[in-house]
């Protein structure tokens, strides 16, 4: 992740799944392994999309340090708008409009 701060990386669209205590051994505390992972959105702008995870505590933090759409994701709860499951299928909700992309069994 630290090679996208010297290219000053910034996606279009792009999902912060997580924030968890596994690459410890690479950083010397957790918010220093955390704002790595941040890099990924942190050169976004208003017109981009960040797709965070509801389900994972650290991931709200990322929703106030971004200028980007923020929509999220969820495999327990019901998120609009934003992306959840309902009886076995993917779904995006958006204030306009309610779709089905995938069938997950």
């Amino acid at each position: 992740m630290e090679g996208i701060k010297d290219r000053k990386f910034k996606p279009h669209t792009t999902v912060l799944t997580n924030i968890l205590p596994d690459h410890l051994d690479r950083y010397s505390n957790f918010e220093k392994y955390a704002q790595a992972e941040k890099l990924i959105f942190k050169y976004q702008q208003s017109n981009d999309n960040l797709v965070i995870n509801f389900d994972n505590k650290e991931t709200h933090r990322a929703k106030k340090e971004t200028n980007s759409k923020v929509y999220w994701f969820s495999a327990k709860e019901k998120i609009e708008p934003g992306c959840y499951l309902e009886n076995d299928e993917l779904v995006f909700q958006s204030e306009q409009y309610k779709m089905t992309f995938a069938k997950i069994s």
